[in-house]
């Protein structure tokens, strides 16, 4: 077993630790423990196939590569996922992906996203 430690993006505090077999199943844990992982830095953590479902992930830095694959997320995770991706790529806005994104738990505290594009 291996020490592994979930740290915070910005002040590089531990937010969890474990003696596990990978970064993947440290995550697994502590979302299991209700652990809070808002501002985790999760950037380079494999965490395909992971469930992830209503961990407080407000904050954190997701893996933006294919180790983010297949990850499993509740509605209010993907709703702000969604809104991410949405703000930065308008082309992509349809009616029905606006109307889930705009769900976004952090709404009024950010503005609703607009169509700016179409519906085809």
């Amino acid at each position: 077993m291996v020490k592994f430690e979930i740290k915070h993006k910005e002040s590089g505090e531990v937010l969890f630790t474990a003696e596990i077999n990978s970064l993947k199943r440290c995550v697994e844990l502590a979302v299991e423990e209700n652990a809070d992982l808002s501002y985790a830095d999760l950037s380079g953590a494999n965490l395909r196939n992971a469930n992830l479902s209503y961990a407080n992930l407000t904050f954190s830095s997701w893996p933006l590569w294919c180790g983010s694959l297949d990850v499993k997320l509740d509605k209010k995770q993907k709703r702000q996922l969604l809104y991410h991706v949405l703000s930065v790529a308008p082309e992509y806005r349809t009616s029905e992906l606006l109307k889930e994104a705009n769900k976004f738990h952090r709404i009024p505290e950010v503005p609703k996203l607009e169509s700016e594009v179409n519906d085809e």
